[in-house]
This record gives structure tokens, C-alpha cells and sequence, in this order.
């Protein structure tokens, strides 16, 4: 049985209204069966819009939106023939636009050096330092070397001071005994 199939003039007019209402070109694709190639010379006959602009747009549009869906780089890249750095600057955007790209900047901050920057983390967590004290040390004593220098120094004024301490312990030990 042969496939009935609407005259151009028509597919043509439904399509259009497809893209007034917003609708992606993947949905229109499917719901039309239409290529892509069908629809963009559609917009490109039926709409006054400078053709690259309306391409980007659209592709920034759909990739935002599986970034949204939670799509990976590579799945994005694939469905809508974009370049890596296509695929890069659309993900931060979309990080921009959901208020994520503080940690965008931290990355490029420390050099995409993440791994070091966690391990730095996680053993001042362990020590049981916490962020701001890290940061009030280092501002007050410009840098880790200077720490540890302060924290021997301090080390060696404090033994004479328990040997003091010892001292008047026992002193007070003996006046207390002898009363």
C-alpha cells in the first residue's frame, strides 16, 4: 500500500507554523518527516533571517537544552554536527545562564590543575583546618614557610616556659604538702 503523502504548498505551511510556535527542528523533523536540509531551506525561503545567525541560534538553542537534559559533550557535539569548541563555549554558557560558573572560573583560575587543588583540600579538611583559617594564615603570614617558621619559633619560647610551669607545679606541690 503506497504511503499518502500532503503537497509540498502544505508540508511547507505546517512547518512554517512549527517554527513560528518555537518548535526544534528534531521535533519538526519527526513530527513532519522532513529532513533537516528540508527545513532549513524552508526558513531560509519563508523567513527573513540572515542564515548562519538563524542556524547558531537554533543550534545554541537545542544544545542548551540537552545540556539541560543533562546530555553529554560528546552526544551534543554528535546530534547537532558541532566542533568541540562549539560544544565548549555553549557549556559555559549554560553555566552562566544556571549562576554555575564560579566554579567555570576557579578551574581556569588554578590552570586546570583540579586534582591538586582537591588534594590541597582534602588535607586541610583533614587536619581539621577549616577554608577561612587557611586563608586567615596565609594572609597574616604571606605564605606556608613562614607558618612553619612561626610555629617553631613559638615551639621554642613554649619549652621553657612548661619547664616553668613544671617547676612552680612542684613548688606548689611541696607547700602544699608541708601545710
Amino acid at each position: 500500500m503506497k504511503k499518502f503523502s500532503l503537497p509540498k504548498k502544505e508540508k511547507e505551511d505546517r512547518v512554517c507554523e512549527l517554527l513560528k510556535k518555537g518548535t526544534g527542528d528534531r521535533e519538526i523533523a519527526a513530527i513532519e518527516h522532513v529532513s533537516f536540509t528540508e527545513i532549513k531551506k524552508i526558513i531560509n525561503k519563508h523567513f527573513e533571517t540572515d542564515e548562519d545567525e538563524t542556524g547558531q541560534n537554533r543550534k545554541r538553542s537545542e544544545a542548551l537544552q540537552l545540556m539541560e537534559e543533562g546530555k553529554s559533550s560528546l552526544d551534543i557535539a554528535i546530534e547537532l554536527n558541532l566542533s568541540a569548541d562549539e560544544v565548549q563555549g555553549f557549556r559555559r554558557e549554560h553555566l552562566t545562564l544556571k549562576g554555575e560558573d564560579e566554579l567555570l572560573a576557579i578551574y581556569r583560575r588554578i590552570g586546570g590543575k583540579i586534582e591538586q587543588f582537591v588534594t590541597l583540600y582534602e588535607m586541610m579538611i583533614k587536619e581539621g583546618l577549616a577554608p577561612d583559617e587557611a586563608v586567615w594564615s596565609l594572609q597574616n603570614y604571606g605564605s606556608f614557610k613562614n607558618i612553619d617558621k612561626e610555629f617553631n619559633h613559638l615551639t621554642k619560647r613554649l619549652r621553657p616556659l612548661r619547664e616553668e610551669t613544671s617547676q612552680l607545679k612542684e613548688k606548689n606541690q611541696m607547700l602544699f604538702s608541708e601545710n
